[in-house]
């Protein structure tokens, strides 16, 4: 929201601290100290990421500005998960969130089966008197408070997500799983006799990308990134369409998936499972023998996956010279480190860092970390990957340029900031390493030379966390302004 000013009324977002300190912060403000102080006996109902309008009060010389919240714009979430407490027979939520700075009422026919001591999710449902307690409903009972289970929902459902698909959106599923794969094959590059193998964790539980090898008569190779053409189920407006829009993502915890879509899109339609036909999107390339590329197609596909192998079993295969498609595994990964030694040859930074994980055991509970393997095998994957996205890219990008009434979506990479490029010089000035930089960029060899001189020194991993921080984020935008 834009800030609006009348007289002394001001519009922003506020933030609240533990202690129950409120700032309202402008979207024009640059840093906190900018931000509206609200003392906790005058946020009148406001919450957390609320966007509030504020009353101002005369500013005082060396002081903070200061007001008090005067209107609720919009709330940030009504719903909270906490452990459900009685007193005199008065039922009410103490919420898990320390920035909730009142528990919430329940009322008895509102308890919706939960007994006192459990963890629940309960949504505020009137609170319009800032000195009286919010009013609520509990939603879901979540279980035993400090259970890995209730606590993972707990988390999942404050920040706005479930597994729980509304009934209309998994009835739309059902018959799409009913009516099966339905190839439309006018349309369709045919790769059901074409090798094809998808690589993943193994521990995955959906494949959503596959890559195909074809030797082609005079000893070219195609290579083909598949991925699963999830719009064919969900035309524009359909209950899944809306309902993938709200959702937004796929959300990744440690110890498990809340989709984007039903479990029959997930994990079987739109999954690339071995022995199945599917439907995909192909980013097929043309290779010579030498591994140069020297064609590139783009379109629907159906393919029929060979073979799922995990990262570890298509390593060992590459590792032991033999197995199943060995000669195909070897000939793609000896392409992909062609590609990789051109990438960096053309400025690409190598911010390759070792990935934790956390080994759980059968309840959910962390009892080991252990640093995740990267092989071949990833990098083999990472690279076509980036192979596809960098080439469609290219192919939308000029079609943009040309066609103006087609809008294409970018993941775009801007330079570095002048004044966090400094700050990282200077960084490293002072542990040893002083570094080339030029009008505020430090060229990208710059920062490969220097990673590659870190190998097995123990400053290694901060030096690389700085590097990262320096740079600017990729964001996603309409407008391509390129990938530093």
């Amino acid at each position: 929201m834009t800030e609006t000013t009348h007289g002394n009324i001001v519009q922003g977002i506020l933030s609240l601290t533990n202690k129950g300190v409120g700032y309202v912060r402008l979207l024009d403000a640059k840093d906190k100290k900018d931000s509206i102080e609200i003392d906790a006996s005058f946020l009148n109902t406001g919450l957390h990421g609320d966007t509030v309008s504020v009353e101002l009060y005369p500013k005082i010389e060396g002081k903070n500005q200061t007001g008090k919240i005067i209107e609720i714009i919009t709330r940030a979430k009504t719903g909270f998960a906490g452990t459900l407490e009685s007193d005199n027979g008065v039922c009410f939520l103490v919420p898990s969130d320390h920035r909730m700075y009142t528990d919430i009422l329940i009322p008895t026919e509102k308890l919706g089966g939960a007994c006192t001591g459990q963890k629940v999710f309960a949504r505020i449902t009137d609170w319009t008197d800032a000195k009286k307690s919010p009013i609520g409903e509990v939603l879901e009972v979540l279980g035993i408070p400090n259970d890995n289970d209730a606590e993972m929902r707990a988390i999942a459902l404050e920040k706005g997500f479930t597994n729980v698909f509304p009934e209309h959106v998994t009835e739309e599923a059902e018959a799409l799983k009913t009516r099966g794969v339905i190839a439309d094959t006018d349309t369709r590059r045919d790769f059901r006799e074409v090798l094809t193998f998808t690589i993943d964790p193994a521990d995955a539980k959906d494949f959503d990308d596959a890559l195909s090898f074809k030797k082609n008569e005079g000893g070219t190779i195609e290579i083909g990134i598949h991925i699963a053409d999830v719009s064919h189920y969900m035309p524009e407006g359909s209950a899944l369409d809306k309902e993938a829009s709200v959702r937004a993502t796929s959300v990744y915890l440690v110890d498990r998936t809340i989709p984007m879509l039903p479990e029959v899109l997930s994990n079987d339609l739109c999954s690339l499972m071995p022995d199945v036909d599917r439907l995909t999107f192909g980013a097929v390339f043309t290779f010579s023998p030498a591994g140069d590329l020297i064609g590139e197609w783009f379109g629907r596909t159906i393919i029929h996956s060979d073979k799922r192998f995990s990262y570890e079993e298509a390593q060992e295969i590459l590792d032991l010279g033999t197995g199943l498609y060995y000669d195909e595994l070897n000939l793609m990964n000896t392409f992909a480190k062609k590609m990789t030694k051109e990438r960096f040859e053309h400025g690409a930074v190598s911010l390759d860092q070792d990935e934790v994980k956390f080994k759980l055991d059968e309840k959910g509970v962390p009892i080991g970390v252990y640093i995740k393997t990267r092989g071949d095998t990833n990098r083999m994957i990472e690279e076509y990957m980036l192979l596809a996205n960098k080439k469609v890219a290219e192919f939308v990008a000029k079609k943009g340029a040309s066609e103006d009434d087609h809008v294409y979506i970018y993941r775009i990479h801007d330079k570095p900031d002048e004044e966090k490029t400094a700050d990282l010089v200077g960084f490293l000035k002072r542990l040893g390493y002083p570094i080339f930089e030029k009008d505020g960029i430090i060229p990208s060899q710059e920062i490969n030379k220097l990673l590659a001189s870190l190998e097995g020194k123990p400053e290694k991993d901060t030096i690389h966390r700085a590097v990262i921080r320096s740079m600017a984020k990729a964001v996603y935008s309409t407008k391509n302004i390129g990938h530093f």
